[in-house]
């Protein structure tokens, strides 16, 4: 009989947790941001949360947060708030199962310089792009560290002349996330 021939069928694969929550912080280098931006090392704190489109890709949005740490402009307090949607694609190997990413956003870099006389405000808005990639240790619960690199357009104010042009700029960093499957 044919059914004995057949090769005896694999068995699948564990679902994909449909939801995932994650808590995510980096160190982030500026690149070629002006001032009140740069020389400054930013720790964001990031909350994440996505759903299982199949198996090994997923889509999510990320929300984050963080103050600037430097000694750049003492009289400057530079913010950084994140917002953005992204797609990840996720691996088979265990026990590191590796993991990357891509997504859009828009961020406000916020910031204000007292100059005695005069309170300049150095606030923008900047729509963002972000690669990510890294590695999870764990099944339901992950936890491990990823690589970011970003760019960003944001208009540069050139006081010296008046003027202002739309500049291109980036940032770079390390860092570690965990995620809960639900």
């Amino acid at each position: 009989d044919d059914a004995s021939t057949d090769p005896p069928e694999a068995t699948p694969p564990a679902a994909e947790r449909p939801l995932a929550l994650g808590v995510m912080s980096s160190v982030r280098l500026p690149i070629a941001h002006q001032a009140p931006f740069k020389e400054r090392v930013y720790v964001p704190v990031g909350l994440t949360f996505a759903g299982a489109l199949s198996r090994r890709a997923r889509a999510g949005a990320i929300i984050e947060f963080a103050p600037a740490i430097g000694d750049g402009c003492r009289s400057c307090k530079p913010l950084y708030l994140r917002v953005a949607a992204e797609l990840e694609l996720r691996g088979d190997a265990l026990p590191a199962t590796p993991w990357a990413s891509a997504g859009i956003g828009i961020q406000r870099l916020m910031a204000s310089r007292d100059g005695g006389d005069y309170l300049e405000d150095a606030s923008t808005w900047a729509p963002e792009a972000h690669l990510q990639a890294g590695f999870d240790f764990g099944k339901r619960a992950t936890f491990g560290p990823f690589l970011y690199a970003a760019a960003d357009a944001y208009e540069n104010y050139a006081t010296y002349v008046g003027q202002e042009y739309l500049a291109i700029h980036g940032w770079l960093g390390a860092g570690v996330r965990g995620t809960l499957g639900l």
